[in-house]
């Protein structure tokens, strides 16, 4: 088999990409997407994805058949995500032992820009990862790499996250706080070190500094593992292993067994459309007592019908939860929120959900961002989610709870 390769894309405009070699060090090699099947020749690749652009997450869902669970999933997880979901693409992992299943989700219009590219020039791409699952796993230890001015963190097989480096030490800190982790292992290239805050954000936790000899994406290639976790590589994009000339030959026997097939499903075609009959009149029957079972309800997942039916049961019990928590909470974050806008605090948008607020505020910086917090008041329980830079500020999410609840 050939040497696998580790490839990433490091421009947009102009689409560029580097590759280097499983478990080697070195610079990566540069150029298009035809440079990088060239000189690939053939070889299997997995492509790493940018930590940002992937949101690692969970979501419980009942049921086992990958088709119902592939088709719930998103609708489960829907309100933590920024896009609609048909313009995202989902990577699903097994449940764990309290049912909840791992989940990587995507922009597909990104995903699709980096791969089909790549596809198109003759590079047989294997898988796609995001960037904190390609870091090696050093569970139950979380690993933690520095990569091109954001900070990657491996919480987990399959658990992690990417954050800017203005931002990753109090993060850091919180999730630290949040999951007290045995021990933490930096990844650093050669020649340089862990920042200080960083180190500050991890307490009494034990770490340990690895030297990653080189940054980038030779850390990937060095760690490679043989299997993908979440892979996100669409079928349709998948590499084909070529079968060899002999096995493409049709022996007498192969043909025989074919005629073989081909007679027993002429001989029963008429019992299997029957049997289709039946299902589609089941099925029009099963629908039409979801619609009187639930009016209002007029968007339908084909096959997922008891999931949806089971969402729509537990949203109408929710109906009848007293309201209290939501009104508290929307009084504290409404009152810490005219206290702070001389700071410049601009309410974006909230969402309520599950006895969580969750707020999308924009400051102008992540101090202002950590006053509201502590101005929301001991009644209330408030977690940072994510801080983004941008040109005029810092766009912040706070998931909040009423304390005690």
């Amino acid at each position: 088999m050939s040497e696998r390769h580790v490839v990433r894309c490091f421009s947009r405009e102009p689409l560029q990409y580097e590759w280097l070699r499983a478990g080697t060090l070195g610079a990566p090699a540069t150029g298009s997407a035809a440079d990088c099947a060239a000189a690939l020749g053939g070889a299997p690749a997995v492509v790493v994805l940018d930590g940002s652009a992937v949101r690692l997450t969970g979501a419980r869902v009942p049921g086992r058949a990958a088709r119902v669970v592939a088709q719930a999933v998103p609708y489960a997880i829907e309100d933590e995500l920024a896009d609609d979901v048909e313009q995202l693409h989902f990577a699903i992992g097994a449940a764990d032992a309290g049912g909840v299943r791992p989940v990587a989700v995507v922009a597909r219009d990104l995903l699709h820009g980096i791969v089909e590219p790549l596809v198109a020039a003759g590079v047989a791409c294997e898988a796609a990862v995001a960037a904190m699952l390609a870091l090696p796993d050093c569970a139950p230890r979380w690993t933690v790499a520095f990569e091109r001015g954001c900070v990657l963190v491996r919480e987990g097989p399959a658990a992690g996250y990417a954050v800017e480096a203005p931002t990753a030490a109090r993060i850091l800190a919180r999730r630290i706080a949040d999951a007290s982790p045995p021990g933490i292992v930096f990844f650093a290239a050669r020649g340089e070190d862990v920042p200080a805050e960083v180190r500050a954000a991890c307490g009494g936790i034990a770490t340990e500094t690895q030297s990653a000899e080189a940054g980038g994406l030779a850390l990937f290639a060095l760690h490679l593992p043989d299997r993908a976790v979440l892979d996100l590589l669409p079928d349709a994009l998948r590499r084909r292993e070529q079968q060899p000339r002999s096995r493409r030959l049709y022996t007498a026997a192969a043909l025989i067994a074919g005629l073989a097939l081909v007679l027993h499903l002429a001989l029963t075609g008429y019992e299997v459309a029957s049997l289709k009959q039946r299902l589609g009149s089941l099925k029009a029957a099963e629908t039409a007592t979801f619609h009187r079972a639930f009016p209002a309800v007029q968007r339908l997942v084909e096959g997922a019908l008891r999931t949806q039916a089971e969402q729509e049961l537990a949203r109408l019990r929710d109906q009848h939860k007293p309201a209290a928590s939501f009104l508290d909470l929307l009084a504290a974050s409404g009152n810490a929120l005219g206290a702070q806008r001389a700071q410049g605090v601009n309410l974006r948008g909230f969402t309520f959900s599950d006895g969580y607020l969750t707020l999308r505020l924009d400051t102008p910086d992540v101090a202002v961002l950590e006053q509201y917090r502590q101005a929301l008041g001991a009644a209330v329980s408030a977690e940072v989610v994510s801080a983004e830079s941008g040109e005029h500020g810092v766009t912040g999410t706070l998931r909040l709870r009423a304390t005690g609840s």
